[in-house]
């Protein structure tokens, strides 16, 4: 079949395929819209996830607007797949393939993107950004609405590369956003360090919508010197069309819904986040370049594109005789639960405990070896020991290997697994196991200490209030009954400062731009 020209198209056999939930109440973008749409991350298993499409949306200033929001078309499983034209087993090849062969993007004289155009005198005719119900990501934590799933377009200007990235767009003002660039060698950063040597901003353009190999491109990290408009050719096997810019000299999709032309400063910074980020904690407040907006361009009937923040989910099942051992014989308080995850012995411990008493704790469960696991890993109260993904993501996050991880050798007493030598010595080895001294193998415990060493930023789900709020629209729209495992709001984990909760507080009540105008009058010069 030929690839979807347009988000509107996608999202029409995103529904065909009965993987599109439209909500037509009214909804606010400021504290309702990713709340709702983050509870099916919480209480739902993956093969019933749906992308949402909001067609009724206002804002905490009670503006309504006329144009709707997509979201989580790109994360769910299903959408993914179709968006691919591929079973979710193939995405990956789908992807290497497109290393190899290439399609280059044709130039076209004209495209819907530039249906409507707004630049100069007339820039601010439709509001300039405030024309867009750009939602709030966590509402209680961040700081302003954010563009979540716009795809940069940057040149290397020594060799006219062109690079496609997804970063956030924090709004400052209806012309201005911010950015958060992430790796310091990304792509963009790259562009950026060479126009500020230079004495020149860089030249930007921001892609919301229009076909979905566009953003599988933006998040894939292809190799510098590629040009990404091929890639995304590629994957599809037709040439992405392009028309040039109106006031920067790049080139955008000619079927994308919204286009943000730009120059980003290279001379000064402002304080961007807070913000919900991937890894499941607000990401805090860093200095960092912004965009001046100097044109806006758009079909006539535009849908915005946005993403959702959520954490992982999963089972599991107690360890009552060791956790007897904690909490009765050596009468460990900090211990509130023990379970077996995935095959590894997880210590659930009461926030805040003393490391000391964390690594005590997991040489006392090495010395037990009443498990039969090679890994124990100690975590904090807030971990849901009966979600897997949850663990994984406390020792992603929680832990530095250098000083959080210990092995300890020991001679075994069970000679089940094979992980100790080739299956034929430990063979002969079983069958000496009733001699009165056998040569038992030796074995090691992996001991893993993924509790908090100090005050993190809050876990990156909407605030409670907010969320509740949710789950009553959620039940009214009458969709699929939740089972919602914990945590399924954010909740603070000791660094959160007063100036930021009052930036919050500001942004769920639409007032973000008086952020963005304090930070630009508190901007500083790079030096």
């Amino acid at each position: 079949m030929t690839y979807w020209k347009s988000l509107r198209e996608y999202l029409e056999a995103v529904d065909k395929a009965g993987n599109l939930v439209t909500i037509t109440t009214p909804v606010n973008k400021d504290t309702q819209l990713n709340p709702l749409v983050s509870l099916q991350y919480r209480g739902l298993p993956p093969d019933q996830r749906k992308a949402f499409l909001f067609t009724n949306v206002f804002d905490s200033r009670g503006r309504r607007y006329n144009i709707p929001v997509a979201l989580a078309f790109d994360a769910a499983r299903k959408p993914n797949s179709l968006g691919m034209q591929c079973p979710p087993e193939e995405i990956p090849d789908r992807l290497a393939q497109a290393f190899m062969h290439p399609v280059e993007p044709r130039m076209v004289s004209e495209g819907p993107v530039q249906e409507e155009v707004h630049m100069g005198d007339g820039l601010l005719e439709h509001g300039g950004l405030d024309e867009f119900p750009i939602p709030i990501t966590t509402p209680g934590y961040d700081a302003s609405a954010t563009i979540s799933q716009g795809c940069w377009v940057t040149k290397d200007i020594e060799t006219g590369v062109r690079n496609v990235g997804l970063y956030r767009s924090q709004l400052y003002s209806p012309t201005r956003t911010g950015i958060h660039q992430g790796e310091i060698d990304a792509d963009l950063s790259v562009h950026w360090r060479k126009c500020r040597a230079k004495g020149i901003p860089l030249q930007v353009a921001i892609v919301l919508g229009g076909p979905p190999n566009l953003t599988w491109v933006g998040f894939q990290g292809f190799p510098k010197g590629v040009d990404e408009y091929a890639m995304a050719g590629a994957i599809t096997g037709e040439p992405v069309e392009l028309v040039k810019c109106k006031t920067v000299d790049l080139e955008v999709p000619a079927n994308a819904d919204i286009v943000i032309e730009g120059e980003m400063t290279t001379e000064e910074l402002m304080l961007e986040a807070p913000y919900g980020e991937s890894k499941g904690y607000v990401g805090m407040e860093e200095l960092q370049p912004f965009l001046n907006v100097t044109c806006i361009t758009h079909r006539k009937d535009p849908i915005l594109p946005a993403r959702v923040r959520q954490l992982p989910m999963g089972g599991s099942r107690p360890d009552v005789i060791l956790y007897k051992k904690f909490r009765y014989d050596l009468n460990m308080t900090h211990v509130l639960a023990v379970n077996n995850v995935c095959e590894f012995t997880v210590i659930k411990m009461k926030m805040n405990t003393d490391q000391k008493e964390v690594w005590r704790t997991l040489e006392a469960a090495q010395e037990a070896r009443s498990f039969k696991c090679s890994t124990v890993i100690a975590v904090d109260e807030d971990i849901n020991l009966q979600n897997p993904n949850m663990v994984w993501w406390a020792v992603n996050t929680r832990v530095e290997p250098k000083d959080d991880v210990r092995s300890i050798k020991f001679l075994t007493t069970d000679l089940r697994p094979s992980t100790y030598m080739p299956e034929e010595e430990i063979t002969r080895i079983r069958h000496r196991q009733f001699e009165e001294n056998p040569p038992m193998p030796e074995a090691s415990v992996l001991l893993i200490n993924a509790t908090l060493k100090w005050p993190y930023s809050p876990v990156c789900l909407p605030r409670k209030e907010f969320m509740e709020e949710a789950l009553g629209m959620w039940q009214k729209e009458g969709l699929p009954a939740l089972k919602l495992e914990y945590p399924w709001y954010g909740y603070d984990l000791g660094f959160w400062p007063e100036e930021v909760e009052e930036d919050a507080r500001r942004a769920v009540r639409g007032e973000y731009y008086k952020t963005g105008e304090i930070r630009y009058q508190n901007r500083k010069r790079i030096k």
